[in-house]
């Protein structure tokens, strides 16, 4: 869990120099300019997804709050996670990539039930159009209940780093159930 105030990131919060190969699975609560990987960028953003919560006051972005005459690419994040949670009090949630801009040819939110499992990557039109080179789509899984993850560290030589990016690039959904008094539906009462 992070907690910031302005420009505040999951990995950065005011970037100045290109950022490759990062993700994040944590929380991120800040103010102004908040994002699941940077807060304010003003370099390239590349090679990135979130996988976590973000919340902030005033632009906030999946993967960055703030996107400063720059660019993001070859990113992903979660969508069906942005969608499954609210706000809380004054403390909104994003709603797409980068809080200022919108999301591009090369940056996804992307649905669990469409692309998880091989053969995500590629050019068809349930595949995503990223680079064979530095993402895998059917390494370090176990089944095919994983998004892409980034070669280097599915790929890594450190067992931990591996086990952290399947984690992160794995979602599992709870369904919670309310038993009030032992009530089947069929009560009158």
């Amino acid at each position: 869990t992070i907690k910031g105030k302005d420009s505040t990131g999951g990995i950065v919060g005011y970037l100045a120099s290109t950022l490759d190969n990062a993700f994040n699975m944590g929380e991120i609560t800040g103010s102004k300019n908040t994002g699941g990987i940077v807060g304010l960028t003003e370099a390239i953003v590349q090679y990135t997804y979130n996988a976590g919560v973000v919340y902030g006051l005033e632009n906030l972005g999946a993967i960055a709050g703030f996107l400063n005459e720059t660019e993001v690419k070859n990113s992903y994040y979660d969508s069906r996670l942005l969608s499954s949670y609210r706000g809380v009090g004054n403390y909104q949630k994003p709603t797409k990539a980068v809080g200022n801009s919108q999301n591009s040819s090369t940056v996804y939110g992307l649905d669990y039930n469409y692309m998880t499992g091989i053969e995500r990557l590629g050019l068809g039109s349930l595949q995503m159009n990223f680079s064979k080179q530095n993402w895998t789509d059917n390494i370090n899984i176990d089944d095919n209940e994983n998004y892409p993850q980034l070669s280097i560290f599915s790929k890594s030589n450190h067992e931990e780093i591996r086990l952290r990016s399947k984690e992160a690039t794995r979602r599992t959904y709870y369904q919670i159930y309310y038993d009030y008094n032992s009530a089947d539906g069929n009560n009158d009462k």
